[in-house]
């Protein structure tokens, strides 16, 4: 006995294959939106907790909620937050101050319960959290050569605890290409090892490193 998807399938043979070509490029286009949207939230944005930043925009400012297409996801938790906001009716000025307004705002955002661009919790004491400082490395700034504000050229001392900077040796993809100098450490990735008056410390380590380096012969820097 003929099945009733082979009966359909012979009587209009035409039509069926282009509804299931519809069906396949719906549903291929739509897998491909939402692993956009994904990549997006997961990398798209980046917090930094050192200057109160993300993507180098300040978070303090006039701001409007959004159902959808906003500047950045935003998740309300209890604890572990990495923002404490303070809302005012007066001018933002500080790191974590919100006014929040329908028009001309400075960013908007999209309250979400899953893989949002940073947290927040309600407070009266705005600013970046303690929790989102100890679990966030300090900005490198290729501008000024710096990590966290650490300059990263000049006199360079190895030492075994207590460095400004752990640094892991690797081959390929380092944050910072080394040239080593015996003098007049002054261009970017620069570095002079002395014993005493440093400019800066370091620790090398096998992992969790705070920046990764490979040492060249010529053209250190990012």
């Amino acid at each position: 006995m003929l099945s009733r998807d082979f009966l359909i399938f012979g009587h209009n043979s035409k039509s069926i294959p282009n509804q299931f070509q519809m069906k396949i490029i719906f549903r291929f286009t739509l897998m491909l939106l939402l692993a956009s949207g994904l990549s997006v939230s997961a990398f798209g944005q980046k917090l930094d907790a050192y200057t109160c930043t993300i993507d180098g925009k300040q978070l303090y400012g006039k701001v409007k909620v959004a159902k959808g297409f906003a500047d950045y996801k935003v998740k309300v938790v209890s604890y572990n937050a990495e923002l404490n906001v303070d809302t005012t009716r007066n001018n933002p000025s500080h790191c974590g101050e919100w006014k929040f307004v329908e028009h001309f705002e400075d960013f908007s955002i999209q309250f979400v319960q899953s893989s949002p661009d940073f947290t927040i919790s309600f407070s009266r004491s705005a600013g970046i959290t303690d929790y989102a400082l100890r679990h966030q490395k300090p900005a490198t700034n290729e501008a000024t050569c710096t990590y966290g504000g650490i300059r990263l050229y000049g006199k360079v001392k190895v030492v075994t605890s207590f460095a400004d900077l752990k640094v892991k040796i690797v081959e390929s993809f380092p944050d910072l290409e080394v040239k080593t100098v015996t003098s007049f450490p002054d261009d970017c990735g620069e570095w002079q090892f002395v014993e005493s008056f440093p400019d800066f410390t370091i620790q090398f380590v096998d992992s969790f490193e705070d920046i990764s380096i490979k040492f060249v012969n010529g053209f250190p820097g990012f």
